[in-house]
């Protein structure tokens, strides 16, 4: 099996997103408005925000917030030039639908189903 080297260098957090196609997260933003009453805490950002979370364990969004102070830097890649408040992701958390995300994810799904192994 060759190595593959095209990923070297990325944090494992853009190599995650890479596999989240961007027109995924729009159509579904657009299909449920969920970005209509936020002025810089896009759907994609949080979701972004919220999967590192899961990568790196965290268990609450201040330890979230800290964390992400090092991937600063990283996160320019993403189009995220400014890290959001503990209260602005917890708003976000709170308000925002959790139907964006679970369209997104049986987007997902759809996209990769054939590439994805069955259960034996």
């Amino acid at each position: 099996m060759s190595k593959v080297t095209n990923l070297a260098g990325q944090p494992v957090l853009c190599q995650i997103l890479s596999f989240l196609p961007r027109e995924i997260v729009d159509v579904c933003v657009k299909e449920h408005n969920s970005d209509h009453y936020y002025k810089t805490l896009t759907t994609y950002k949080q979701l972004v925000f919220m999967l590192y979370g899961v990568v790196t364990r965290c268990h609450s969004l201040n330890s979230l917030c800290k964390k992400l102070l090092f991937l600063e830097d990283k996160l320019t890649y993403l189009g995220i030039h400014k890290l959001p408040a503990v209260s602005t992701l917890s708003d976000a958390n709170i308000n925002r639908s959790s139907e964006v995300f679970a369209s997104i994810y049986r987007q997902l799904y759809e996209h990769y189903k054939e590439e994805l192994s069955p259960i034996q």
